[in-house]
């Protein structure tokens, strides 16, 4: 019943009450100590840059939302979430949303499916969701670690920039979060993907370094507020971005409709924000909109903005995949990415 639901709801969302928001979930002021901002100048980036929603996630650090200083002129679609990154010895680092008070990270696990698994469990316990950071970091935890874990309801699938996940697609332990991801939900696994900017360094603009503004999170929502985004993402209706926007994403009569908003990505990518899109060989430019199934394989793929795929596969998850190809004057080829949630054919996800 509950995927059934989950269909119901991408029909129910492309009505006029809902509303695209704009978030990131993953961002770090020198409170940290690895950061180079104050929490007030970190909501004033997000902010003017047009975001909706703001997760200030310190490790094992708890912000209270209503002690961090707003810009004078808020505008009122703009909100912060509470949250903390949960940080474990082990290195499991963990993303907590919606959270109201402090979650100590060094929760115990005997292993690092263990440690996983615990801090998944200390957040839902204290009414948040959890979201795996990062996973590729320092090749510290590989998917057999993730396959263990029950419930591991949010997962990185973007970190802010590429040079960090430069993991081969075919390696066992450490392939790219994309591949991890999709060993994840071949094995029943009912995990969503989340992209963030991680973003550290705001006074400095480096293509390597955290810097913010390179992934994201689209959430299609009825109201902004903290529940209603939180409740949005629970059930898988949202969408990752590092620069394409999408106009429509809906599942109807056995068929996956999916729409760019052509404009939006134009405006995104030619925003000044430093980034770079994925190195990518040839030099077409425009859309591919890829319909992904079982292992990562392709299912169907079309070269345009628009795309209807019939769910007729032998998969037990559809995902979406869309690209923008484009050539840039001095970093060549280069591809920038949205990826939907999946869609499961039955009830049996982990």
């Amino acid at each position: 019943m509950k995927y059934l639901l989950l269909t119901l709801i991408f029909l129910t969302t492309s009505c006029s009450s809902y509303k695209w928001y704009k978030g990131n979930t993953n961002a770090h002021s020198l409170i940290t100590g690895d950061g180079d901002s104050s929490p007030k100048n970190i909501v004033q980036w997000y902010h003017d840059q047009q975001y909706n929603f703001l997760v200030i996630s310190e490790k094992n650090i708890f912000l209270k939302t209503n002690k961090i200083k707003h810009p004078d002129k808020t505008r009122q679609d703009f909100i912060l979430i509470p949250g903390q990154e949960l940080v474990h010895p082990q290195g499991i680092h963990t993303t907590a949303i919606n959270t109201k008070k402090l979650i100590p990270g060094n929760v115990a696990g005997k292993t690092k499916a263990e440690g996983i698994q615990n801090q998944a469990y200390a957040v839902t316990e204290n009414g948040g969701i959890a979201i795996l950071n990062h996973p590729n970091h320092k090749y510290i935890l590989t998917p057999k670690d993730t396959q263990e874990v029950q419930n591991l309801d949010f997962m990185e699938i973007f970190s802010n920039h590429w040079q960090k996940s430069n993991f081969s697609e075919y390696h066992l332990d450490h392939p790219t979060e994309e591949i991890w991801w999709d060993r994840l939900l071949s094995k029943g696994h009912k995990t969503y993907g989340v992209a963030s900017d991680n973003s550290y360094i705001f006074q400095k603009e480096n293509s390597q370094a955290l810097n913010p503004g390179r992934g994201w999170i689209m959430v299609k929502a009825k109201e902004l507020t903290p529940q209603n985004i939180v409740s949005a993402m629970k059930s898988g209706n949202f969408y990752s971005s590092t620069g394409v926007h999408l106009k429509d994403y809906r599942i109807h009569n056995n068929k996956i409709i999916v729409n760019v908003d052509i404009e939006k990505t134009k405006i995104e990518l030619a925003n000044p924000i430093l980034r770079e899109g994925k190195k990518s060989p040839g030099n077409s430019s425009g859309f591919l909109i890829e319909l992904i199934g079982q292992n990562g394989q392709l299912l169907k793929s079309t070269r345009s903005s628009r795309a209807e795929f019939k769910l007729i596969y032998n998969s037990p998850y559809y995902r979406v995949k869309v690209t923008h190809y484009q050539n840039h004057p001095e970093r060549g080829h280069e591809a920038f990415f949205a990826w939907t949630q999946p869609y499961f054919k039955n009830s049996s996800s982990k």
